[in-house]
């Protein structure tokens, strides 16, 4: 019986995957390779990872044509752009050199629904051409309802996200030359890592190099604001019995508005130590016990969160975080 009843629902899950006009966004791959594409308007479509296992950016465009993968795919005037195709069945007759427009692929990625194997002798397949060349692509895309997307909201950029290491120096970071910057939450008392708090204090010093005419926006979550925080001259102290749990109120100083945070912390930032020339301000308060929640800089894009945005006890409480920040960055990359 529970054989059955597992296979009844394996169908039914199959039966839904092949659903092309889905609301939700799916997968029509197996997924042992697993690869997103992330639109700058927040959604994010999963697919298997081909070609070469690197990452990418750019415009996402669509092209309609029915035949001539390996055409689009060489022909340089798509460089800089990640290319949908729309007609779902892509690499069944292979790859090979007369059909290519330029003596290389241009694209910065491909995105189909249905990868297949060649069918013809004396081909390459398109996933080891690309791959040879150093182009992603993704599979497995619903590739009908991402195409509706773009012809509804226009051409969407593509968010290459690089993650680097508690040890990475600020010079690694930079030498990326990253369009945003978040410094994440972590376990620990952060007056325990100094050499990470001084890597801090390199990227604030750089970014206030940079000034207003061409801002690099920061974000910083929990131990990040921590680092933050004593990156600017402030110290932090262990709090009596630490923040944990999903319903700690805050309040934004600005606006008034008040939101239940999830949070998991021992420290805090002590509010009488930022220094008055810093240009930080505290933006946000915890109603319970009036501790630091928030810093914002006067002028530039870098704002710090001590509660966790991403895990909001409602459904979209905390969002605005992300949402300014990525505001922030499309801001900053206009002026480019």
């Amino acid at each position: 019986m529970a054989r059955r009843r597992s296979a009844l629902v394996e169908r039914t899950l199959a039966e839904a995957q092949l659903h092309l006009y889905a609301s939700e966004t799916y997968s029509y791959a197996p997924m042992t390779r697993a690869a997103v594409l992330a639109l700058e308007d927040g959604t994010a479509w999963w697919g298997e990872a081909f070609g070469d296992a690197s990452a990418a950016s750019g415009e996402v465009v669509f092209n309609t044509a029915m035949t001539g993968y390996q055409e689009i795919a060489s022909d340089a005037s798509y460089n800089g752009q990640l290319v949908v195709l729309t007609y779902p069945l892509i690499g069944n007759y292979g790859t090979f050199e007369r059909a290519a427009e330029s003596r290389r692929p241009w694209v910065e990625a491909l995105v189909v629904r249905e990868l297949n194997s060649t069918c013809r002798d004396d081909t390459v397949d398109l996933d080891a051409y690309l791959r040879q060349y150093g182009v992603p692509g993704i599979s497995g895309v619903d590739t009908r309802a991402l195409v509706r997307r773009l012809r509804a909201k226009g051409t969407l950029r593509g968010a290459t996200v690089r993650v680097f290491p508690a040890t990475a120096s600020a010079r690694e970071v930079l030498s990326w030359s990253p369009e945003g910057i978040v410094i994440s939450n972590g376990p620990g008392d952060p007056a325990a890592i100094p050499q990470i708090a001084h890597n801090v204090k390199l990227l604030l010093d750089a970014v206030s190099q940079r000034g207003t005419a061409r801002p690099v926006p920061i974000l910083g979550i929990c131990l990040g604001h921590q680092l933050i925080g004593r990156a600017i001259g402030a110290t932090t102290s262990r709090l009596p019995f630490g923040h944990h749990g999903a319903n700690h109120p805050v309040q934004d100083v600005r606006s008034g508005s008040v939101v239940i945070t999830s949070q998991n912390h021992e420290f805090r930032l002590d509010e009488s130590s930022i220094p008055s020339g810093s240009d930080f301000y505290v933006s946000s308060r915890n109603l319970n016990d009036g501790s630091v929640e928030g810093l914002a800089h006067r002028t530039l894009p870098i704002k710090t969160y001590q509660y966790h945005p991403e895990g909001a006890p409602g459904p979209r409480d905390n969002e605005p975080a992300f949402d300014e920040f990525m505001s922030d960055v499309r801001e900053a990359v206009s002026r480019k």
